[in-house]
């Protein structure tokens, strides 16, 4: 798999901070101060990433509502024409946000909230704060009402597991259109908490199954992501539709921390070390892009990426559980052969 000559992605955690105190949450943001670049170095960041031929910014957090000038730097992306892809609780949403948004057009590429509870009980016990519940739905509203049509994410846990149900009437009574559910991953703040709230793969494979029928011939698409193999037995196996994940972390991505340093994957920031042949640069705005992506540091990670499973399955980052999710998607490649045939209904 040979890499670009530059990227044509780049993952951006826009801040640390989060007004939710989620146990999945897999950043550990609340615990963590916020250090992160100002309004003028993410301008010159995302100066130096369009003109190296970055046309898809993903924005990641923390909440990146929580930055007052996050519509500003969302603008500046659009007028250098790079597309967005953003990820956000929906509690901050305002009159005034949900309108700028809009006016992105279609820069505003792909629009997540996350969703977290059927009610304010269930975000009571999972994030909290039972309020942000009602704050959610209230952002959730005004995007409608400004034809912005988010994908809600649930992440299946212990706790949501048996109200999905009642979780797909909400989000079909607000007038979205699709409903994408993943599993819990043991990271950041999930550590602590994955225990009590992991569900197994069997586990999540029959709820999707039993979501998918419910949903059958109602207006909300119910999804998931996976790598290739175990997205292809889903399809066949429970009717489920999934979007298919493909790493190219250093072949054709780049991530930035908070602080503005580079890594090929923004996964590796969580894990408990991180190898010395994928650490992190030194600040982005004082480097060329292209200088990062042909690093050493960026070559050696792009090693990793071999179709070869026998080469994954020695894979040391993946034995350490380091990467989650691996890079190769070697995990996902062995649970598609368990994948129970689900009859559906």
């Amino acid at each position: 798999m040979l890499p670009a000559q530059s990227p044509y992605m780049a993952h951006i955690d826009i801040t640390k901070l989060c007004n939710s105190r989620c146990k999945f949450c897999i950043t550990s943001s609340p615990k963590q101060k916020d250090i992160g670049l100002t309004k003028a170095e993410l301008f010159k960041l995302i100066d130096n990433l369009a003109m190296s031929g970055v046309y898809y910014l993903r924005i990641l957090g923390g909440e990146p509502f929580t930055r007052p000038d996050l519509l500003d730097v969302l603008e500046h992306a659009s007028r250098r024409g790079v597309f967005i892809l953003m990820s956000s609780n929906g509690t901050l949403i305002s009159a005034e946000n949900v309108l700028r948004l809009k006016e992105l057009g279609h820069y505003l590429y792909y629009f997540q909230i996350s969703m977290y509870g059927a009610d304010s009980q269930a975000y009571e016990e999972t994030c909290g704060n039972g309020e942000l519940f009602y704050q959610m739905s209230k952002g959730i509203e005004l995007c409608v009402a400004n034809d912005i049509h988010p994908t809600i994410l649930t992440c299946v846990t212990r706790q949501t597991i048996d109200r999905l149900d009642e979780m797909y009437d909400f989000i079909e009574e607000k007038g979205l259109n699709v409903f994408r559910l993943v599993t819990l991953a043991n990271l950041g703040n999930a550590r602590e908490h994955y225990s009590s709230m992991h569900v197994s793969r069997s586990e999540f494979y029959s709820a999707l199954a039993k979501i998918n029928n419910y949903a059958k011939g109602r207006t909300v698409k119910v999804q998931t992501t996976s790598y290739l193999a175990e997205a292809v037995a889903m399809s066949k196996k429970l009717n489920v539709q999934s979007v298919v994940l493909k790493c190219r972390a250093a072949l054709g991505e780049i991530y930035f921390d908070q602080t503005g340093k580079a890594s090929p994957c923004p996964f590796l920031e969580h894990g408990k070390s991180l190898p010395s042949d994928c650490s992190v640069l030194k600040s982005s705005h004082q480097f060329n892009i292209s200088s990062i992506w042909k690093s050493p540091q960026f070559d050696a990670f792009r090693v990793l990426h071999n179709n070869n499973l026998s080469t994954c399955s020695k894979c040391k980052y993946l034995k350490n559980g380091i990467c989650v999710p691996c890079p190769l998607g070697t995990a996902c490649l062995n649970r598609a052969k368990h994948i129970p045939k689900v009859k559906m209904i």
